[in-house]
């Protein structure tokens, strides 16, 4: 029985994968049942067994953008006490992790994005439903928090686009870096510019600079990521 779960979970992420690839080349609207089920290498039948409709295959790609240890490392991250320690751990491997994307995977959902967000919007609406709740509540939380303890300036009032934004910069960035001539020329390396995006993150969301200055070690964050 664990064998056959396990051959039909395979099953599931090959599929998730040729319908990343496909949608991500032929946009969601020019990919047919048939497209989508060549690719997948099954019939257009099991396809819609495993995937009754296009939204459900858009719930499906969202849930499996998430590798497993990103899967955990969020899971672990998501769990710490709200602080702005927290904050600036959370900030940091959003922003890392995006940037950085460069598989197959990651490369797919970048165009995903793009083109959801200038057509429909559902699949974009799908993988925030899934992954974007627990992470925006812990950035209420911990920007709450360092407000109890004076870490924010005044001026910073809380926001319900704060988790957006982070994501937001990250992409923004990501995007003109993604081609093989990147569109952003830049004498910074891949990791100073993520350092100073995660800066730009922290500072708009009110943590004051000196606080980010004492907790934010980009080094000792990549170390601890390497491990």
């Amino acid at each position: 029985m664990t064998q056959q779960r396990l051959k039909s979970g395979e099953r599931c992420e090959a599929i998730r994968n040729a319908l990343r690839q496909v949608f991500a080349e032929k946009g969601f609207d020019g990919a047919t049942t048939r497209d989508l089920a060549k690719a997948a290498g099954v019939s257009e039948a099991l396809l819609y067994r495993h995937f009754p409709s296009k939204k459900a295959m858009y719930e499906a790609m969202s849930e499996g953008c998430l590798g497993t240890q990103e899967e955990r490392e969020l899971h672990a991250a998501v769990e710490l006490e709200p602080s702005a320690q927290t904050l600036v751990l959370i900030v940091h491997w959003i922003v890392a992790k995006i940037i950085r994307g460069s598989n197959d995977k990651a490369k797919a959902v970048d165009t995903l994005a793009v083109r959801s967000m200038l057509e429909d919007g559902d699949f974009m609406r799908a993988l925030c439903k899934s992954k974007m709740p627990p992470v925006s509540a812990k950035i209420a939380e911990c920007l709450a928090a360092a407000r109890k303890r004076g870490e924010t300036i005044p001026e910073a009032q809380p926001a319900d686009i704060d988790g957006w934004l982070v994501h937001a910069v990250g992409l923004g960035i990501r995007l003109p870096l993604k081609p093989a001539r990147p569109v952003l020329e830049s004498q910074l390396s891949r990791d100073q510019i993520i350092e100073r995006s995660v800066w730009f993150c922290l500072l708009g969301l009110g943590l004051k600079g000196e606080v980010v200055k004492k907790l934010y070690n980009p080094k000792a964050l990549a170390l601890l990521a390497a491990v």
